[in-house]
């Protein structure tokens, strides 16, 4: 037996002609903190490869906090590789770029797109530090690197779409979707490239990703993308919302209950009077408990198996 009891909204539960006064809801599996920041693979990248070596590492300029995340100009430096031109410049982690030969940079994505499009020698860089916006000489060198070096090629969104995103002319490109999720319900199809959310433009899927994630589960919003046939359109996708569980309740004496859709851990006792009970249930993983009055004890299913230290 599984008692789960499974609510969109929260009410009070009757139980014995009364009211339970302490109920708590959560959702009905944990949700997963919004994606990190991409790892800070720096290093010359393969020879061969177009463009030129700066020797920075991005993220988007926000403003840290998920309670009250936005975005403000220019990509915040997370990293400056040793000996690279950036350290020759004398950028330091924590400025802010602004433009790379007088085009913005947002992020990690229009860092490297832009690196691609000059050659070697002299460029302008525009970085902010503290108040004060400063234009930096920066002599560019050829990439000469180490073969093999790694390369991000998609960001998963587990929160807000339920799908997989990657850079793309701009944008950020759908690559795979839930089949029953968000963007399946909306008529987003697999290939699109989004590029602007509620009309505020999108260059890249960790933006895109980013951008979502500041939004409320459940929330609406305006995606603008390409199809593969360059079509412009339009969707209202309504975010991710995962439905609400009963996670702890109580009436003094007559009921309790706990649930942790985490840990799998569920326990409730009916009539608990301290030194005795008259039913107590435990789930832990595929393993149920069952007490009665105390002393009479059973379980069913598959419990782990402890090991003793120095076994």
């Amino acid at each position: 037996m599984h008692l789960s009891l499974s609510l969109r909204r929260p009410l009070l539960l009757a139980v014995a002609g009364g009211l339970l006064p302490a109920c708590q809801f959560g959702p009905a599996r944990p949700i997963p903190d919004p994606p990190p920041e991409v790892l800070a693979w720096a290093e010359d990248p393969a020879e061969g490869t177009p463009g030129v070596f700066l020797g920075l590492e991005v993220r988007e300029n926000d403003s840290g906090s998920l309670d009250d995340l936005f975005f403000a100009p220019g990509a915040r430096v997370v990293e400056v590789v040793a000996g690279s031109p950036a350290e020759t410049s004398g950028l330091q982690v924590g400025d802010i770029l602004l433009e790379v030969a007088d085009e913005e940079i947002l992020d990690g994505a229009s860092l490297a797109a832009r690196l691609q499009q000059l050659g070697p020698g002299p460029c302008a860089l525009e970085v902010q530090r503290g108040d004060a916006v400063f234009k930096v000489p920066v002599e560019l060198r050829a990439l000469e690197g180490q073969a093999g070096a790694a390369e991000a090629v998609a960001v998963v969104d587990p929160t807000r779409t339920l799908a997989r995103w990657r850079d793309a002319g701009g944008g950020a490109g759908l690559e795979a979707r839930h089949p029953e999720g968000p963007l399946a319900r909306a008529g987003v199809p697999v290939g699109a490239v989004v590029t602007a959310v509620d009309d505020a433009p999108i260059r890249s899927a960790r933006a895109l990703v980013r951008t979502l994630a500041a939004a409320v589960p459940g929330q609406r919003v305006q995606l603008s993308y390409r199809t593969a046939q360059d079509a412009d359109a339009r969707a209202e996708v309504e975010l991710f919302e995962p439905d609400e569980v009963l996670l702890e309740a109580g009436l003094p004496l007559l009921l309790s209950y706990q649930h942790d859709p985490g840990a799998q851990r569920t326990e409730w006792t009916l009539l608990d009077l301290w030194l005795i009970w008259l039913v107590r249930y435990e789930r832990d993983g595929e393993e149920h408990r069952w007490s009665a009055l105390r002393f009479l004890r059973w379980s069913t299913g598959v419990g782990e198996l402890g090991v003793e230290a120095g076994s």
